[in-house]
């Protein structure tokens, strides 16, 4: 493996993951051209760990599926997180690429990167009733839930008793309207415990205590980051609430205070 220019710590981290490659010679002429094509060592190995029979591979079917894939947008980075398609057969690598397609979702888009995902997931010949039990979850038109759905394939990935409890905290605790929702559908797949529920709470606090407007849109709250959402929301009001910030690190370990003091 030296000769292929990998160094001995690199070739420690594929033995890991390979420990059988010296065992078998293909797995080493594989190797070199699998790093030629993915161009960095690191873009291989994160692909490995991700399937590690990636090696046993041959040819004829990892580079279709690589070109497919490159043609749909997705770059060598992208690859490795796509390295399970990289070992399907490529008729169906085509079926799930033209499946990502009829959602609606255009190639060359972030968005349909998650839409490959999730019909590999899901399987491409199961969208269709996935589709219909989405539908009937959410209480929603065939077309609103289209739209949903290429704004945020990864919704499909949903089972249903997530998406229901999402759903029901939205409408009954935060009091969205459906509507609202469906032209936001990401904020359905936010973790409740680690961020709906902790944002919402801590927000309702601040509205009750006279430290932010009424009127915040709950969805860009919930979409700031974890850093930005501290700052603006907990760190800035830390003084004038003693314990907000412990507080707020507890809600978002799943324990929600009773009462904060003034």
């Amino acid at each position: 493996i030296l000769s292929i220019g990998l160094s001995p710590a690199q070739i420690s981290r594929i033995i890991s993951i390979v420990p059988n490659i010296f065992v078998a010679p293909s797995m080493i002429s594989r190797l070199q051209i699998y790093l030629s094509l993915l161009g960095t060592f690191d873009v291989l190995h994160s692909a490995l760990k991700r399937a590690p029979y990636l090696l046993g591979q041959k040819l004829e079917v990892f580079k279709p599926n690589m070109a497919l894939l490159l043609q749909c947008g997705l770059t060598a980075s992208d690859l490795a997180l796509f390295s399970k398609l990289l070992t399907s057969k490529p008729e169906r690598v085509k079926e799930i690429v033209a499946c990502a397609e009829k959602l609606g979702v255009a190639p060359n888009t972030g968005t349909f990167k998650g839409a490959l995902w999730a019909v590999y997931c899901v399987g491409h010949d199961s969208i269709g009733a996935k589709m219909d039990l989405l539908k009937a979850t959410l209480g929603c038109s065939e077309a609103e839930l289209a739209l949903a759905v290429r704004r945020a394939p990864q919704i499909l990935r949903m089972s249903e008793g997530k998406l229901s409890r999402a759903l029901k905290f939205l409408k009954v605790d935060v009091g969205l309207n459906l509507q609202y929702i469906l032209l936001r559908p990401p904020v359905l797949g936010y973790s409740m415990e680690r961020r709906l529920i902790p944002r919402h709470y801590f927000i309702n606090i601040l509205k009750a205590k006279g430290l932010a407007k009424e009127n915040i849109d709950f969805y860009s709250a919930v979409c700031m980051s974890e850093k930005n959402f501290f700052q603006k929301f907990i760190d800035a009001h830390r003084e004038t609430i003693p314990g907000l910030a412990d507080a707020y690190a507890s809600a978002c370990a799943g324990k929600i205070p009773h009462y904060i003091k003034m």
